[in-house]
């Protein structure tokens, strides 16, 4: 978190829809004076949620991107939350499509840059599987 603590991020399961949250934790394990104790809501939007990546900023801000799964398509979503835990400027509340369109787009990565930028990279319409074949 750019002062000895660190960020956390998980998706809470719910019936309907999947719940981003992000906590923030000083260097001693407790939670940073002005975050909510069950963590701030970065998304609460209709739909399901996976693939969550996070990356905190210099100045101390997060930036999450996670595959959501609102639309018909999986598409990556994002947002970005002050060191306070307030959602960063620009930025809408349940975050922001970044990558879309016919087929799914997975896995995001997001990485800090210099001069407080966040580099976001989503997997578009990827053909994964597992083949149990034997040798």
């Amino acid at each position: 978190d750019g002062a000895g603590g660190a960020f956390v991020a998980w998706v809470a399961p719910g019936p309907s829809a999947d719940t981003v949250h992000v906590q923030r934790l000083t260097g001693g394990g407790t939670i940073a004076a002005g975050w909510p104790a069950n963590g701030a809501i970065a998304c609460a939007a209709a739909g399901r949620r996976e693939g969550l990546a996070i990356a905190a900023s210099p100045s101390g801000d997060v930036s999450l991107a996670w595959t959501d799964r609102r639309g018909a398509d999986a598409d990556v979503y994002a947002t970005r939350l002050t060191a306070g835990g307030a959602l960063a400027p620009g930025w809408s509340a349940g975050g922001d499509a970044i990558a879309t369109g016919s087929g799914a787009q997975l896995a995001p990565a997001v990485t800090a840059a210099a001069g407080d930028q966040l580099v976001l990279t989503p997997v578009l319409s990827a053909f994964v599987w597992d083949s149990k074949r034997q040798p």
